[in-house]
């Protein structure tokens, strides 16, 4: 290899990494979902650490608008109009969320109502609605409705989740068929 190859190349990958850097705006970004994604999780995995998703008021099911995985990131997942108007809704087949070795003390999970969601899955089946594990993320202004799980905790599981903040929770008709 000449010496004007590795010049070339090193040259490329000064361009890319410039590329990279102006690529994505210094400061956190908004993701609005439906009109930056259709699918909350969609707006999930476009994010980055610091972020916020941004839902608007309705009634979420379907593809990628349940088991949502913040997938360690650094995330504020917020319904605008909080927990009497945005539904996550999972017709008794799925989990809503799961907050899972997650090291940010900042995520914050807030204004959702957590419908008809269901979790089944061997071994890892606690938690019908959310389940927290390694994380302490905020979770405020939620409901949680009719949500049912094989394992612990219908609603909400918190596992290793020291410092965990729970603020304006409501539990309706949720059950879980092993310590409640």
């Amino acid at each position: 290899m000449d010496r004007g190859s590795l010049s070339w190349k090193r040259l490329l990958g000064i361009a890319a990494s410039i590329a990279l850097l102006v690529a994505r705006p210094a400061g956190a970004i908004t993701w609005h979902v439906p009109d930056d994604y259709a699918a909350i999780q969609s707006a999930i995995d476009a994010a980055g650490n610091g972020d916020t998703v941004l839902v608007a008021p309705g009634t979420y099911d379907g593809y990628h608008n349940h088991d949502l995985d913040l997938e360690g990131k650094n995330l504020r997942v917020i319904g605008a109009g909080g927990s009497s108007v945005t539904t996550i809704e999972c017709g008794g087949n799925y989990r809503g969320l799961i907050v899972i070795d997650n090291p940010y003390p900042t995520v914050l999970i807030q204004g959702f109502t957590f419908s008809n969601c269901h979790c089944a899955e061997s071994g890892t089946a606690a938690g019908g609605a959310i389940r927290v594990v390694n994380a302490s993320p905020t979770l405020r202004d939620l409901r949680f409705v009719a949500c049912t799980t094989t394992s612990w905790g219908g609603g909400v599981h918190l596992y290793h989740a020291q410092g965990c903040t729970l603020e304006n929770i409501d539990i309706r008709g949720c059950s879980a068929d092993v310590n409640g």
